[in-house]
């Protein structure tokens, strides 16, 4: 494979390193807010005092994955431009 995708030696001389680190983090973030989401409101199922109905368990883990996936990508694009 390495003759198809030639690299240098040192992955700080690889050509395209800002793309890689924005599309990598960009995309851990995405599957960081959704998997939050499931966690926090899975947990609402467990809790008795703030338990859910199974009938409005969907919505509420469409709008809880909506809002941490936005969390995250907002908290990955600071860092993005205060890291590179």
């Amino acid at each position: 494979m390495s003759h198809l995708f030639p690299h240098p030696p040192y992955a700080n001389d690889q050509s395209l390193t800002r793309a890689f680190m924005q599309f990598h983090i960009r995309t851990r973030a995405v599957v960081s807010g959704s998997l939050l989401a499931t966690v926090v409101v899975g947990a609402s199922l467990i809790i008795p005092s703030i338990r859910i109905s199974l009938r409005h368990f969907t919505p509420h883990l469409l709008r809880a994955s909506f809002a941490t996936v936005l969390a995250t990508i907002t908290l990955s694009e600071a860092f993005l431009l205060f890291h590179m």
